[in-house]
């Protein structure tokens, strides 16, 4: 990883000057001007993982523009964050609150984005592999043998140097207009397009929403059932792969979604799919 330069880096002193905008797990966000927003991750969150993430980010917006960009690594007490440019506009699941007929060619849009994130090729960065090797080896809920039998099958596909998000969904794509951004590279690696999509189609199928109500989670899951196969019509055509190359990467990438934090329903579904094609 490389150092940090001192031209990269802002002290903040104090919070009390910014909006606060919102928060996940592991950050909080701030406005820190009209144009700019802080990502403050949560005392005890690893600096590594911060650096990580800066690292990445500045290596993608090189080649791809359509995203935010990384201004500054920011330090404030034991916390670190990075200062990013605001991105403007709505995610796609909020844009399906207010104008739900947008369902109708979501999937297809998304897919059009994504095909246009793997014309995009990028070196010097954790490949696709790399990267599921080592989130395998962390899984605790496979024995070692199983671990073992998906490494394998994972060294038999081909690797190539496309750019993939690895975690593409609605949620990380703002659109305003005709126009879109892209948000949250910090799983971005080079690889192969059929590794990216297998992702994003284990999200739209798997993917579950915490503490959601019944009828919540039943609308959500009922809405990606649709956007999925829009979808994955569409991106396969335009990313050159076949639904076979897609199929070939879901066991590696499934197994590597289990070192995340995921709800134990989701957790025992991508367990029964990987322990059925093994």
């Amino acid at each position: 990883m490389n150092e940090l330069l001192n031209d990269d880096i802002l002290i903040l002193d104090s919070t009390e000057g910014l909006s606060f905008i919102g928060q996940g797990n592991t950050a909080e966000i701030y406005a820190c001007s009209k144009d700019s927003i802080v990502k403050l991750f949560r005392d005890g969150f690893p600096e590594e993982g911060v650096k990580k993430e800066w690292e990445i980010t500045n290596k993608v917006q090189k080649v791809f523009d359509m995203m935010p960009r990384a201004l500054k690594y920011v330090v404030h007490e034991k916390r670190y964050g990075i200062l990013y440019e605001k991105a403007h506009g709505m995610d796609m699941f909020s844009l399906l609150s207010s104008k739900p007929l947008s369902i109708c060619g979501m999937g297809k849009r998304i897919a059009i984005i994504h095909s246009e994130i793997h014309t995009t090729t990028i070196k010097n960065v954790v490949t696709a592999k790399e990267k599921l090797t080592q989130e395998i080896g962390w899984v605790d809920d496979l024995t070692l043998n199983e671990k073992n039998r998906i490494i394998g099958v994972l060294s038999t596909l081909s690797e190539k140097n496309s750019l993939c998000h690895f975690d593409f969904h609605p949620g990380n794509i703002l659109v305003s207009g005709p126009k879109y951004q892209v948000i949250d590279w910090m799983t971005a690696c080079a690889g192969n397009p059929a590794a990216d999509v297998a992702r994003t189609w284990l999200l739209l199928k798997y993917g579950e929403m915490r503490n959601a109500d019944k009828k919540t989670a039943f609308v959500v899951s009922a809405v990606k059932a649709i956007i999925r196969r829009q979808y994955l019509r569409t991106v396969c055509r335009l990313s050159h792969i076949t639904r076979t190359e897609m199929d070939s990467w879901i066991v590696p990438v499934a197994a590597a979604r289990l070192s995340e934090w995921l709800t134990e329903s989701e957790r025992r579904k991508l367990l029964r799919l990987i322990r059925k094609k093994l």
